[in-house]
């Protein structure tokens, strides 16, 4: 079964270059979960920044979290949607934009909460290996790989964690 190999970081956004969204194509991600497992079920909807759908995605994720198996099927944006409906959990709603740093590629996630609630971020890298090395960039904060507060299925099910 095919394996998901990542890692998870709190990031200082301020310290972020300036040509982020440069790198590759920014797009706004909603997703929802059907089921907080493991296995978890996961839909999503990918729009372009002027509100265009452009994908859907289909995906279960197994136990674990830096190495964890993933089965993922691209979906008619439509039926995606309509999957998200289904959700008992609450959205998530996130800009996705990606940054290249020493050779890896990495997915800088800006979480879009209601009106008045600051969003928060997070960067993910996958990796071929769960022991490969990565030099971490300056923006950096606190690696939460094993946190499982910083599941994109906790935080639908709780919202954002609260640092203590």
């Amino acid at each position: 079964m095919p394996k998901e190999i990542e890692r998870k970081f709190l990031i200082d956004s301020t310290k972020l270059p300036d040509n982020i969204s440069n790198v590759r194509a920014t797009k706004r991600i909603t997703q929802a979960y059907l089921s907080i497992g493991p296995p978890s079920v996961r839909v999503r909807v990918v729009e372009d920044l002027s509100g265009i759908f452009v994908d859907g995605y289909f995906t279960v994720k197994g136990k674990g979290f830096i190495e964890r198996e993933e089965i993922e099927h691209e979906l008619p944006s439509e039926k995606a949607y309509g999957l998200l409906l289904l959700s008992p959990y609450n959205w998530i709603v996130k800009k996705r934009n990606y940054l290249k740093v020493n050779n890896l590629l990495w997915e800088i996630d800006e979480f879009e909460f209601e009106e008045g609630v600051p969003n928060e971020w997070l960067a993910e890298v996958e990796l071929e290996t769960a022991d490969q090395d990565v030099e971490l960039p300056e923006w950096i904060v606190k690696e939460v790989s094993e946190d499982s507060r910083y599941t994109n299925a906790s935080i639908a099910k709780n919202g954002w964690p609260n640092e203590s």
